[in-house]
């Protein structure tokens, strides 16, 4: 009776095992999708489902990596990309969209994931196989890249802006030494919003209008408003109207004929771009 008891315990756990290794399923990589295509499409689902489990948000500078991902192949790549690589694109967006949407749950309270996520994760894993998309096969170089993209393009380009524009001084250096740094040229970024604030020397609103931006690595109390000719800038200023706010990047001056002592962080503007949402 002990034998048989034994007996089928032993079955009961190996069908048990063999059913757990069924569910884990793998799909080869079809040979007419791109390596890349396939591989980077994994580890960001990888990426992103890990997330999800944990009840955390995708942060900001991955969301750009990704976004940046999905224009450069499936909004750019007609000319080179298989219907099989659009396929699977077009499966990772559905469920990177879902992925967005849970976070935004996640905000409000909501802890559990949502039926219309999961949905859209079983067809990820209809694409990949469970197996592949396993946390244990996650590439933690490739993440740490894409999470640093966004910063180094951004150096990248700053650090273009002020050689193509000849400006020699970061934010800091006039806003610790305003009154000795009046009409020199310097390079602010950060989040814009449209003001109503025009005081001291900037109170031209027919010529101007009036954005508060939070410097880039600063907080709220660090803001400056900068005074846009309205001329040159009706594009930006139509973006923050629809929008709210706008990332922009510009080059600045303290004009000296306007500068009044105890003003606080406000400049002039000569130039700027702008990241269209």
């Amino acid at each position: 009776m002990l034998k048989k008891g034994l007996l089928i315990l032993v079955f009961s756990v190996t069908f048990l095992v063999s059913c757990s290794e069924a569910a884990e399923t793998i799909v080869e990589k079809p040979d007419d999708v791109a390596d890349l295509i396939w591989d980077n499409v994994m580890q960001f689902t990888i990426y992103t489902h890990e997330k999800m489990e944990n009840g955390e948000i995708i942060d900001s500078d991955m969301r750009y990596s990704i976004d940046s991902y999905i224009s450069i192949n499936h909004d750019h790549g007609g000319e080179v990309l298989s219907e099989t690589d659009f396929d699977i694109l077009d499966g990772f967006i559905n469920y990177y969209k879902e992925s967005l949407g849970q976070s935004i749950l996640f905000l409000e309270g909501e802890n559990e994931l949502s039926d219309s996520y999961l949905a859209e994760y079983e067809n990820m894993k209809e694409i990949y196989g469970s197996k592949n998309l396993s946390i244990d096969n996650i590439d933690l170089a490739f993440i740490s890249k894409e999470e640093n993209r966004y910063q180094n393009q951004l150096e990248e380009e700053r650090e273009n802006f002020m050689t193509q524009y000849n400006i020699e001084y970061e934010v800091d250096d006039i806003r610790y030494n305003m009154a000795n740094m009046l009409d020199e040229r310097f390079i602010i970024t950060g989040i814009g919003e449209l003001s109503d604030y025009y005081n001291y020397g900037f109170t031209n609103q027919e010529y101007t209008f009036s954005v508060r931006l939070t410097p880039e690595g600063g907080n709220y109390t660090d803001g400056w408003y900068l005074y846009f000719p309205r001329e040159a800038n009706q594009e930006l200023y139509n973006e923050l109207l629809e929008y709210g706010s706008v990332e922009i990047m510009a080059m600045a001056s303290v004009p000296s004929e306007v500068y009044k002592p105890n003003q606080g962080n406000m400049a002039f503007i000569h130039f700027a771009t702008f990241m269209s949402n």
